[in-house]
C-alpha cells in the first residue's frame, strides 16, 4: 500500500488517499503505531496543499477540499505527533510566508486531535516557534494573529487535561516572561506581551482568573502614561478585550 500511495498526484485519488489513511490510523491498536511514521512520510509529502483547480470544471476538486482531507489525516491519530509537529514546526521556520501561515494554524488545530499528554514534549519548542512570530512582529500582523491563536488553542488543550501539572508547567514560564515584557521599554515588545497574556487568559476560566485582575491594572497605568497614539491605541484595545472578557472589571 505505501509504495503505492507514494506520490500519488491526482486530486480525486488524494482525497481517497486522505480519507482512507484517516480511517485507518484511526483504528490502530497501540502496537500498530510503528506504522504511523511511513504513513506521516506519505501524507507530508502533499504539505501544504500546492494546487490549483482546474478551470471552467464545477465538479474539480479544489485546494480547500484537498487541504481540509489532509488536516483531517494529518490530524487523526495521536500516533502521528511525534512526526507532525517536528515537521510543522521546521514549515514555521521556513521564509515561505504562505507556508509559516498554513503552519502555524494547523499546529494549534493538531494539539486540540492530539491532547495534552501527546504534544507535552513539544511544548517548549511550539512556544519557541510561536514567540518569535509573536514578538518578532511590528505590532499586528497575520502571522502574529495565527501564533496568537495557536497559543490560545494550545493553552485550551493543556487546561482541559486531567493533569494541572501539565497547564501549570506550560503557562508558567510564558506569564514570567510576559509579565516582565509589560515593564520593557520597547512598545512593541509591551504589546505582544499584552497580547500573549489575553491569549493565554481567554483559553481557561482559572487561568483568566489567576492573571486578568493584575494584568488590567498594569495596562491602565500603562495607557496613563503612554504619550505615544499609536501604542495608546493598542493598549486601549488589550484593555477593553480583557475587560469584555471579564465583566466584573468594568
Amino acid at each position: 500500500f505505501i509504495e503505492t500511495a507514494d506520490q500519488e498526484k491526482d486530486p480525486r485519488n488524494l482525497l481517497v488517499l486522505f480519507g482512507f489513511i484517516q480511517k485507518l490510523v484511526n483504528k490502530f491498536t497501540p502496537e500498530e503505531h510503528q506504522s504511523a511514521e511511513e504513513l506521516f512520510e506519505i501524507v507530508s509529502c502533499y504539505y501544504p496543499i500546492n494546487f490549483k483547480k482546474k478551470p471552467n470544471d464545477p465538479d474539480a476538486i479544489t485546494p480547500d477540499q484537498l487541504s481540509t482531507a489532509l488536516f483531517n489525516c494529518i490530524s487523526a491519530n495521536s500516533c502521528f505527533a511525534p512526526y507532525s509537529i517536528p515537521f510543522l514546526l521546521e514549515k514555521v521556520a521556513a521564509t515561505l510566508y504562505e507556508t509559516k501561515i498554513d503552519a502555524l494554524q494547523t499546529i494549534g488545530l493538531c494539539s486540540r486531535k492530539y491532547g495534552a499528554k501527546a504534544i507535552v514534549k513539544f511544548s517548549v519548542d511550539i512556544w519557541a516557534a510561536l514567540r518569535k512570530e509573536i514578538f518578532e512582529a511590528t505590532y499586528k500582523t497575520l502571522l502574529e494573529e495565527k501564533a496568537l491563536n495557536s497559543l490560545t488553542q494550545l493553552t485550551i488543550t493543556f487546561a482541559e487535561s486531567d493533569d494541572e501539572k501539565l497547564l501549570e508547567n506550560f503557562i508558567e514560564p510564558i506569564l514570567k516572561e510576559c509579565k516582565h515584557g509589560l515593564n520593557d521599554s520597547d512598545s512593541a515588545i509591551v504589546i505582544s506581551s499584552a497580547q500573549t497574556l489575553f491569549s493565554i487568559a481567554i483559553a481557561s476560566e482559572k487561568v483568566n482568573l489567576q492573571i486578568s485582575c493584575e494584568i488590567i491594572n498594569i495596562l491602565i497605568d500603562l495607557f496613563t502614561k503612554a504619550n505615544e497614539i499609536r501604542f495608546r491605541k493598542h493598549l486601549l484595545e488589550i484593555i477593553i478585550n480583557f475587560s469584555t472578557k471579564n465583566n466584573y472589571l468594568l
